[in-house]
């Protein structure tokens, strides 16, 4: 703990303060594949209550199987730290308090657990993500994760390189990148499950639109990981 809060103080996240009106509790979790690694866990569940947050649109799994097509190739890219890139006003600063052995500490930069972080992000990097979008890049992101799909073994380097480059200029601390090739299929449990409910549909004299409904959403949803199917229909 003690380590990770020099480091915080060291990058400039928090500062000392002496006129908290808020203090929220502190603990450690370990992070993942790292037991010699700890996050500091801000918990500001209380002082969330008070905080109207804004709705916004958070891309899904769907937006995701619309950039896939047969075979593609594609690389995540992981923004360490990224709301920490964000300063705060500093009238804020007093509500972002936590004490740790007799100190008392407030975030200068955005905190992660506080329920209005997630929206204040997405909008300061919504022009980067037009950006990239606009130079033809298949990019999805979810908060500070970003997902960059293509057809082409070779063009996911450029395009890996540009977007590094764009985060790096604009001074976000550090740049993870893990790639894979992403295949789709689709699992015989849903295969059977699309065959089964076409064929009682099927052999039903009536069709309730919502049974039919039912029926399109799942094959338009198959269609992402099938390159080829035929639908044969009766009239209703």
């Amino acid at each position: 703990m003690d380590k990770e809060i020099s480091n915080m103080l060291r990058n400039g996240s928090i500062i000392a303060i002496d006129n908290p009106v808020w203090i929220s509790p502190i603990f450690a979790i370990s992070k993942k594949r790292r037991d010699d690694k700890w996050r500091v866990i801000i918990n500001m569940s209380d002082l969330n209550q008070f905080i109207e947050t804004p709705h916004f649109k958070c891309e899904t799994g769907p937006c995701v199987t619309d950039n896939i097509v047969g075979k593609s190739y594609s690389c995540s890219i992981h923004l360490t730290s990224a709301y920490h890139i964000i300063a705060i006003m500093p009238k804020y600063i007093p509500y972002t308090v936590f004490q740790w052995k007799a100190k008392t500490y407030g975030f200068s930069e955005l905190p992660f657990e506080c329920s209005i972080s997630p929206s204040i992000f997405y909008r300061c990097t919504y022009k980067i993500y037009r950006f990239l979008r606009s130079r033809n890049i298949k990019l999805n992101r979810f908060y500070n994760d970003y997902l960059l799909i293509n057809e082409n073994s070779n063009q996911p380097l450029e395009e890996v390189g540009l977007t590094i480059r764009t985060f790096t200029s604009l001074l976000f601390p550090r740049v993870e990148k893990v790639s894979f090739t992403l295949k789709t299929y689709l699992p015989d449990d849903k295969i059977r499950e699309i065959v089964s409910q076409a064929t009682t549909l099927h052999e039903r004299k009536r069709v309730l639109l919502t049974s039919l409904a039912s029926l399109l959403g799942k094959i338009n949803f198959a269609e992402h990981a099938s390159i080829i199917y035929t639908i044969k229909a009766r009239p209703l």
